[in-house]
């Protein structure tokens, strides 16, 4: 206040050069411009932390109102922390999950940990849940899922058991690229020597499985090696393992199956139905290799101690009884005078076989084991019943006639089998491959005899068929019909007999057809189209297939014309083959990462299926 009373007075006075120098005067001085100071101070300090105005604010000021958003979120979660009566037990979590793995729901099932659990009802998981999801994920494929979830697994600090290594290694074996699950797999392997892990059985089997699959047949042969080294158990499973190994080798697989088989057989290991259908897989799939080496080693197995090892095999207590014994015997000697060569039975021989130089369709490498008839008389000595399965593989590597088919039909008849939608799948694809449409089309009143739906699998087979325009509008009429939407498989099936035909029309109405539904196309559909057109225009530098060349360059100009606007709406202008066919590639992991739409689970699910059957025949006795 008497500070105030001085400015003032001193504002009406003329200040002088004396009133400068007195001291009391100049401790005013300093005081009022001490407070001028202050006062400025202040205001620029409002003015930089204004909003609109450049500049670093006061620590004080600036973060005075601030709220940080991680703040806000961990006060929300403290304050609306779930009670115990609204958390689940692990059990019911599991429960959850394994309904939606069941209808596999992958996404929803992952969903269930990563979401509910840890975000909403923050519940801490247990290593089972884990183990449950990365099982899940090696099973379908979804292998860099399966190790993402391992290594949470690992920061949270949970136990990593021995189940947990063998759902890993499945996921490598069903990898979709073979190199990187290969590359996991090896480091897998590291992780575990490193960690002083030792393996049990089970994980032998699923690194046999990995590196099988993945194509390192080595390493998969080696595996067994170091489990008799550890004196660990051998049985049919591990055998079976290095047959999808073998299965994994295109060239020589069939090869080295035979020496597989015997090398089972000799210790007295009775192969069972997965045995029979995997050597049927390496029939379909694998080649002989070269023939020197191939004959080298049929030699090696018919030199093998056939009679001994019959002696051991018709004394072990687990093979069939006396009398099933002594019609074992009597069927090998019969065998052993037939004609036709078998490489399989316990005393192999080659019949009448004239050279293996001509063993190269899968009916020709068939006919080594027995032919279908040997091979099924094989399974029964083996006490080991077909399944569905055996003949769905049998019906690939037959001979592709319809005697041979009606005698597989037969066989099934007679055994008790019943046939699939699948197998009815498969049949109607291996006689439309052979141009034997009136054939395929008689296998859907096979399905309506067996009570069984058609599928979208089997209208994309149906397809095959469709060798002109109006029998693909037939078939998608038919489609619309069942409430069955088309899809680019299905299309591209009608579109790869268009190209065949030469049948430019048909080619253009399948180009509209994809516009119409808005169906994007698959990489193996542009690379039909863009293979027809190269085959064009080779015809047009050297000749092509119609009569008159005027016809030819009419309608490849309105083709041509079709598919730069084809291309030019799908922005791939200028571009080549290479980069084109990129665009259309779909990543493996797609479908897992979107939520499946509702009733797919009904459709899929085998169990699901029969009970809406059930309930469906139920409704109708009702009425």
């Amino acid at each position: 206040m008497q500070i105030a009373k001085i400015v003032r007075l001193c504002l009406l006075r003329k200040p002088s050069w004396d009133s400068f120098t007195n001291p009391a005067r100049v401790q005013l001085h300093t005081a009022v411009t001490a407070r001028r100071s202050l006062q400025s101070e202040r205001e620029h300090v409002a003015k930089i932390t204004d909003p609109d105005t450049f500049g670093p604010a006061t620590q004080a000021e600036a973060f005075e109102d601030f709220e940080d958003p991680g703040d806000v979120a961990e006060h929300e979660r403290i304050s609306h922390k779930p009670s115990r009566s609204q958390q689940l037990s692990t059990k019911q979590y599991a429960d959850i999950i394994k309904h939606h793995i069941k209808n596999r729901k992958i996404k929803e099932a992952i969903d269930v940990l990563e979401e509910r659990m840890i975000k909403e009802d923050r519940v801490k998981p247990e290593n089972y849940i884990y183990n449950l999801l990365i099982g899940a994920c090696g099973r379908l494929g979804y292998t860099h899922k399966a190790f993402q979830l391992y290594n949470r697994m690992k920061q949270r600090d949970l136990k990593v058991t021995g189940g947990t290594y063998t759902a890993l290694f499945n996921a490598c074996a069903t990898s979709p690229w073979p190199g990187d699950g290969l590359k996991r797999a090896n480091h897998l392997r590291d992780v575990m020597l490193q960690k002083g892990y030792e393996p049990n059985v089970t994980n032998y089997n699923a690194m046999i499985k990995a590196y099988g699959r993945c194509g390192d047949i080595t390493t998969a042969f080696q595996i067994v090696d170091e489990m008799r080294a550890k004196k660990l158990k051998i049985d049919v499973i591990t055998m079976n393992f290095l047959l999808q190994a073998c299965i994994a080798d295109k060239d020589f697989g069939f090869r080295h199956a035979l020496l597989l088989w015997h090398k089972m057989r000799s210790r007295k290991l009775l192969p069972d139905a997965f045995s029979f259908n995997l050597l049927l897989r390496c029939v379909r799939d694998c080649g002989l290799g070269d023939l020197e080496t191939t004959e080298g080693v049929i030699k090696e197995i018919l030199a093998g101690s056939v009679a001994a090892r019959n002696t051991k095999m018709l004394s072990n207590p687990e093979n069939p009884s006396p009398e099933e014994s002594t019609e074992i015997t009597e069927t090998i000697n019969s065998e052993n005078s037939s004609s036709t060569p078998n490489l399989i039975s316990t005393s192999p021989h080659l019949g009448n076989l004239v050279a293996l130089g001509e063993v190269k369709k899968p009916e020709d490498r068939l006919l080594l084991l027995g032919g279908m008839t040997g091979f099924l008389e094989e399974m029964r000595i083996c006490n080991v019943a077909p399944d569905i399965k055996t003949f769905t593989e049998l019906i690939e590597v037959i001979p592709p006639t319809l005697a041979a088919e009606k005698l597989l039909l037969r066989f099934m008849k007679d055994l008790n089998v019943k046939a699939d939608i699948d197998f009815f799948n498969i049949l109607i694809k291996k006689r439309s491959m052979r141009f034997d449409y009136e054939s395929a089309k008689e296998v859907l009143g096979m399905i309506h005899t067996a009570k069984l739906l058609p599928d979208i699998v089997t209208y994309g087979v149906m397809a095959l068929g469709c060798q002109t325009q109006a029998e693909a509008e037939e078939l998608l009429m038919v489609m619309k019909n069942n409430d069955i939407r088309v899809n680019a498989a299905i299309l591209g099936a009608m579109l790869r007999q268009g190209c065949s035909k030469n049948n430019f029309n048909y080619v253009m109405y399948i180009l509209d057809l994809c516009e119409w539904e808005q169906i994007r196309p698959n990489q193996q559909f542009v690379k039909h189209l863009l293979e027809f057109e190269k085959k064009c225009r080779q015809w047009l530098k050297h000749g092509t297939p119609y009569k008159e060349i005027r016809y030819f360059t009419r309608d490849f100009k309105r083709f041509q014309k079709k598919l730069e606007e084809w291309k030019a709406k799908n922005d791939l202008e200028n571009k080549s083959t290479e980069e084109i066919l990129r665009k259309f590639w779909e990543n493996p992991y797609k479908q897992f990462k979107e939520n499946q739409p509702e009733g797919y689970e009904d459709e899929k699910n085998p169990k699901l299926r029969h009970e809406k059957k059930l309930m469906r025949e139920l409704k109708e006795l009702r009425l």
